[in-house]
């Protein structure tokens, strides 16, 4: 029997057979890419994989605890194929949240800069921390285009002086109008110098931004892994979908280079983790053995 944090190298199937029947507590996957019908996807790509969808999903719905989340990241089409396994498996449809990543890694006539959350229950749950400081929400949500922190501070201190009234420019010739009513304008206005944020909490709304994590710092500590995502991003997910407890279990059956892990640990909740590929197993080994502060995400 697989015991709480824990990284396996191993396949999902193989991890999945080795876990009791309601033995965790939330399922976060983004799964490899593949339709569960044995057609090659993608080819190319590393990651593609042809795993049964819906006996991974039927698995998945076996260890998961009554009255608790299954989320699956994705992109259309081949998440439908998650979607449709999991509503034949059992799961109920919650929500769905698109992840805008500010960034598209590949040169197309529309670049896709979202990727998608689907958020299903086993039997009835309601969210658990739905609601994050101002800052955390809003200001992501109108600096799309950003890319690093000072550019962020740099857009604060233009929004601030704008907000008292000041005759300032950023070099984009826009010309915005303060509205005295505005929360946003209230809120920069209110800020200290040096934009530190303040306490004022709101509800997630279903549009998540947070910058791919190897676009926040280019150094060593960054993962090779081609669809790595932001730790931030998951932990928002984990305390949305589990109580604050250390005694809460998430699995993640491809868990890649152990961003999930990482998020577990960063919550307070322990993490169970299944990675087929050697390379990527090593990764994620070496990241949550060196956990320390190592990405700027935001």
């Amino acid at each position: 029997m697989i015991k709480p944090n824990q990284i396996l190298n191993i396949s999902c199937e193989d991890g999945l057979s080795q876990l009791g029947d309601c033995s965790v507590d939330m399922i976060c996957i983004d799964p490899p890419y593949t339709d569960g019908k044995g057609k090659d996807v993608l080819k190319w790509h590393k990651i593609q994989t042809k795993i049964d969808i819906l006996a991974v999903t039927k698995e998945h719905f076996r260890v998961l605890k009554p009255n608790c989340f299954y989320a699956v990241f994705g992109q259309m089409p081949t998440i439908l194929a998650w979607y449709n396994a999991a509503i034949e498996s059992g799961f109920k449809w919650k929500i769905d949240i698109v992840w805008c990543k500010r960034d598209s890694p590949l040169s197309l006539r529309l670049n896709k800069v979202h990727e998608l959350i689907y958020i299903f229950t086993k039997g009835s749950s309601d969210y658990y921390n739905y609601k994050a400081d101002y800052a955390d929400i809003k200001i992501p949500d109108t600096l799309f285009g950003l890319f690093n922190i000072e550019s962020v501070f740099r857009e604060l201190s233009f929004w601030k002086a704008k907000a008292k009234g000041h005759n300032v420019s950023d070099g984009s010739n826009r010309n915005i109008k303060k509205k005295s009513n505005d929360k946003f304008y209230s809120y920069i206005n209110g800020m200290s110098d040096g934009a530190s944020f303040g306490k004022d909490t709101v509800k997630f709304n279903t549009i998540w931004s947070f910058l791919p994590e190897n676009k926040t710092k280019k150094n060593s500590n960054n993962t090779a892994h081609p669809t790595v995502k932001p730790t931030k991003l998951i932990q928002r997910l984990i305390e949305l979908c589990t109580p604050d407890s250390p005694d809460m279990i998430i699995l993640d059956s491809f868990i890649g280079s152990g961003t999930t892990y990482l998020a577990a640990q960063n919550t307070n909740r322990k993490c169970i983790g299944f990675e087929i590929l050697k390379e990527y197993y090593d990764t994620a080994k070496q990241r949550t053995t060196d956990n320390h502060d190592l990405f700027i995400t935001e």
